[in-house]
């Protein structure tokens, strides 16, 4: 197999203390080309990952440490050697000493290595791809990595804790997409504190600079960078449903309009005034049954870049709802109980009612939001927004996503309605934002006191909050 080798490293510094015992790990991921993959993956351009893992261990007492993968996609567990292969495990006692190769048991999902002795130093190495780029294969080459948390990329353990990750990327050819505040080391290097923000919500995402046009687009608030299919490198998979086509110059100039068009929108409705760089990555699939699409922030909150893999993402609310993700960055924090109504459904209800009339909106609203949560939805999924641990959606399109993005959004407009119109309740919604910003914080009570404060009465904000905690009825 010929490879192609660049320069793409990750060290993550973890520290266990567990009494007297300490772990310190760094974590490398190493990503490759390869001209020949598999008759599968049979595009140039096509990224792999290795992975190592350097643990240092103190004062340990077990002849052996258990490490384990953590939340995995669901369908990593249906073909765990496709994901993860090539296993091997060194030993040494000391960084002066050369590394041995050791024994180890490997079971899905958890690894177990042998402890030599009290003081030393295990590396496990493996290969990895991430599950996003099994999913979506017919994007493989141009739609390199995707890599965060809950993807259960490294084995861990229940004490871990991530301290800090350096990233070396590619001096050219490729864009890295990150979520985390860094700071530049040297030309190409990145290095990111976790002290200052949360493992779990970790993402990164490298693109191939030559499989796409980049438009770009200055204005006194934002910057708009789009990037689109580039139609030098058109593609046709030997799936003829899932074919990579050109985006033409009068499509990429309709959706830069639609991006200034969507940013004024935002603008005049929250009181934000940092400036916000926004990404768009494209990959422009038509395919009818697919739509995809991710958001994150990146460095210090100061910009916000989208990914969706199919033209669909232009036509709904898609791409609406991800942009505004950068607008409504002041949340509860994760373990509150209001944090997916505000991070999500809150989200979900503004990309559609600020772009349509009530008419529209109650139309759009009710024919499939409403319908699809009824459709769909399980009783074990729960009835409140309030309850909810986790955003997913099963393969029956059931699960708590039905919850966040269609029930909650269809309650908060029909409650709208019930107290005036589409117009009186976003424009509390719009004093509430205001609010927001000048506390830098949101939370339940805060809306509640600005809703009170306009003239809502007790009884129907108690009514919003049945709504909210119980089936539709």
């Amino acid at each position: 197999m010929k490879r192609k080798f660049f320069t793409f490293a990750l060290a993550i510094g973890i520290v266990i203390v567990c009494h007297c015992q300490e772990i310190k790990t760094d974590i490398t991921l190493d990503f490759y080309e390869t001209d020949k993959v598999s008759s599968l993956f049979d595009n140039e351009d096509s990224i792999h990952v290795i992975v190592e893992e350097m643990i240092s261990i103190s004062d340990w007492a077990e002849d052996s440490i258990e490490l384990s993968l953590e939340n995995p996609n669901w369908i990593v567990p249906l073909l765990p050697n496709v994901f993860f292969n090539g296993f091997k495990l060194f030993v040494r006692k000391s960084e002066s000493d050369n590394w041995a190769l050791a024994d180890f048991s490997y079971t899905y999902p958890k690894i177990k290595c042998p402890i030599p002795s009290t003081e030393c130093q295990l590396k496990i190495a493996y290969s990895h791809m991430p599950y996003s780029m099994f999913k979506h294969w017919y994007n493989f080459p141009h739609f390199n990595a995707i890599i965060h948390s809950d993807g259960g990329w490294y084995f861990s353990h229940s004490l871990m804790k991530v301290n800090s990750i350096k990233v070396i990327t590619p001096s050219s050819g490729y864009t890295l997409f990150l979520n985390k505040p860094s700071v530049t080391i040297g030309d190409n290097g990145h290095l990111i504190d976790f002290s200052a923000s949360e493992e779990e919500d970790f993402s990164m995402i490298l693109i191939k600079n030559h499989w796409y046009q980049k438009e770009e687009y200055t204005h006194e608030f934002y910057k708009l960078n789009l990037y689109h299919w580039d139609s030098t490198y058109f593609l046709v998979d030997r799936d003829t449903i899932r074919k990579h086509l050109q985006t033409s110059r009068s499509t990429m100039d309709r959706r830069m309009e639609k991006m200034k068009s969507t940013m004024t929108c935002y603008k005049e409705f929250f009181q934000k005034r940092d400036f916000l760089t926004v990404n768009i990555v494209d990959g422009n699939l038509r395919n009818n049954n697919i739509i995809w699409g991710c958001a994150f922030q990146e460095r210090n909150w100061d910009t916000m870049s989208v990914f969706f893999d199919t033209e669909t993402g232009w036509d709904d609310n898609t791409v609406l709802h991800e942009i505004l993700h950068g607008f409504l960055d002041i949340l509860p924090s994760h373990e509150d109980s209001s944090y997916y109504f505000f991070s999500e459904s809150m989200t979900e209800y503004l990309s559609v009612a600020l772009f349509h009339s009530q008419e529209k909106t109650d139309s759009l609203l009710q024919s499939d939001y409403e319908k699809r949560y009824l459709t769909y939805r399980r009783e074990s999924d729960g009835e409140s927004i309030f309850n909810i641990q986790d955003d997913f959606m099963r393969n029956d399109f059931s699960g708590t996503a039905l919850l966040i993005y269609r029930k909650t959004p269809y309650i908060l407009h029909r409650w709208g309605m019930s107290i005036g119109s589409q117009e009186f309740l976003l424009n509390i919604l719009k004093q509430f934002y205001a609010e927001v910003y000048r506390q830098n914080k949101c939370s339940l009570a805060m809306m509640e006191k600005v809703f009170k404060g306009n003239g809502v009465t007790t009884a129907q904000w108690n009514q919003l909050i049945y709504d909210l905690s119980h089936n539709i009825e």
